[in-house]
């Protein structure tokens, strides 16, 4: 599973260079050594993830004093992919607000109560669920950091993610939900849209 992250997080990368996202790939921090996302972990009082620690390793988010728009920092429509020293306070700001489930971590945010979360519940650890300002209804999109990686890639390589003519990260919905849906068979998220529509 780790080797299947790391693989994908190159093909992103590369991806991203391809789609012209090079001023993104300027300011992605430099990765930090397992030891310390297991003792940001701790600190929230969360467990050991080898996910994370290869997602943190790969890069350490991107840098918010970088001078770059907002757009221009999206990993992908319309998230950022904040370090990890701002993902601990955020998953400690959120745990303060009464309404946060103390499983979930927050690794991508779009800056007005979205986030994708890696869950640490035993029934579904290292599963990635999309929630919003209603964390109750919180969903599972991907299995893994790894499966969502290699869909985040695949959208990419595809021009289901693209670049408009004024340099704005835009998505196909139609086309992004069918293509992580062939790549994500066993989420139910993908494949029924009675859910979606929740």
């Amino acid at each position: 599973m780790n080797s299947e992250l790391s693989d994908s997080l190159r093909s992103l990368e590369k991806q991203l260079r391809r789609a012209g996202r090079a001023e993104l790939l300027c300011h992605l921090s430099p990765g930090v050594p397992p030891a310390e996302t297991r003792a940001a972990l701790a600190s929230v009082g969360l467990g050991p993830s080898h996910e994370l620690e290869r997602l943190y390793g790969w890069h350490d988010g991107s840098w918010w004093e970088s001078g770059l728009t907002l757009g221009q920092k999206y990993l992908f429509p319309w998230f950022v992919f904040p370090p990890l020293g701002d993902a601990t306070s955020s998953y400690s700001a959120l745990m303060e607000s009464g309404c946060w489930e103390p499983t979930w971590f927050p690794v991508f945010e779009d800056g007005g109560g979205g986030y994708y979360v890696v869950d640490f519940g035993p029934a579904q650890f290292g599963a990635v669920r999309s929630v919003d300002e209603f964390p109750e209804q919180g969903v599972i999109e991907h299995r893994s950091l790894a499966a969502m990686a290699q869909t985040l890639s695949a959208a990419y390589e595809t021009g289901t993610f693209f670049v408009d003519a004024e340099g704005g990260l835009q998505r196909d919905y139609d086309g992004f939900v069918e293509l992580a849906g062939q790549l994500n068979p066993d989420v139910r998220w993908w494949h029924d849209s009675e859910y979606r529509s929740q």
